[in-house]
Order: structure tokens, then C-alpha cells, then sequence
């Protein structure tokens, strides 16, 4: 396994851990489930604990780096190519980027919408995955799950 492969791992592990922090509170409010390499453009689905309508979830797509901030503009440099973003905005549901600072331990949010389409090279500091913003992205994947309503097509299968 080469040395991008266990930090990728390792970043994974992170992530992980955060997610399923009780972020001050007495419940938990994710469950992170890896996809293992599976699917190409997603590494995790993450659900919602104790949400109102039945499996919330968002995709997330995790890159993790040893470089640091940077000190000026505060941000993390990553790579996430167009492609992978293209591919996420076809998928409609919920998708986001978490990247992990190594060296800090930390974790940061970034939503994988069309302002993202070009791709990304860098990603700010100042959505940290904290107590706040996971509530934030709790109730922004519930309130769009809330406002989905199922379909009733036809199949060829259909009885």
C-alpha cells in the first residue's frame, strides 16, 4: 500500500471519528457507512440518527492533507478534479466534501454543488466540523429529504 493510500486511510479514520462525535450533545447524529472504493465518486454514506423522515443520508467524498493551512488566504490545498464533481452533481441527493487536515486532526465541510463544478484546488478553514456546523448539516439534509416526495413511475417490471 503506498504512502497516499494510508493517508487516505488514515484521513478516512478521522472522519469517521468526528462523524460519529456526540458534538456536546446526548445523541449521536450521524453513521457513517464506507463504501469502500466501490463507488468512485463517493467514499461514504452518511445517515441521519433519529431523523423524522426514513434514511436521510448524504454522500460525502473525503480527501485528507499533511500541508497545512495556509496561512493567508486559510485554506487546505486538495485535489478534486471536475470529473468527480460532475459525476457527484448527477447523483440528487445531498453530497459534500470533508477534507482532513492530518496534522491538526481536524475536519472541514465543503458542499459538492454547482459552485464547485470547476472542480477544487483549496477549500476554506471556516466550516469546521464542530458542534454548530453538524447541526447545520443535519438539518440542511433533513429539511432536503423532508421536501422529497416519491415517485410513482412505471417499470417494465411493475406488477
Amino acid at each position: 500500500m503506498s504512502s497516499a493510500d494510508l493517508l487516505g486511510k488514515r484521513g478516512e479514520a478521522t472522519v469517521e471519528r468526528e462523524l460519529l462525535s456526540l458534538f456536546g450533545g446526548s445523541t449521536y447524529l450521524f453513521d457513517p457507512w464506507f463504501l469502500d472504493g466501490k463507488f468512485p465518486t463517493f467514499d461514504l454514506l452518511v445517515q441521519l440518527v433519529g431523523s423524522q423522515t426514513i434514511d436521510a443520508f448524504f454522500f460525502a467524498q473525503v480527501k485528507t492533507t499533511r500541508q497545512g493551512v495556509r496561512p493567508r488566504s486559510r485554506t487546505l490545498p486538495v485535489n478534486l478534479d471536475r470529473s468527480r464533481v460532475t459525476a457527484a452533481l448527477r447523483c440528487p441527493v445531498p453530497s459534500d466534501l470533508l477534507v482532513v487536515d492530518d496534522l491538526a486532526e481536524r475536519v472541514y465541510l465543503t458542499a459538492i454543488d454547482g459552485r464547485l463544478a470547476v472542480g477544487a484546488r483549496r477549500v476554506p478553514t471556516t466550516r469546521p466540523l464542530n458542534a454548530a456546523n453538524a447541526r447545520r448539516l443535519w438539518n440542511e439534509v433533513e429539511l432536503f429529504w423532508k421536501g422529497v416526495r416519491p415517485r410513482r413511475a412505471r417499470s417494465h417490471f411493475s406488477i
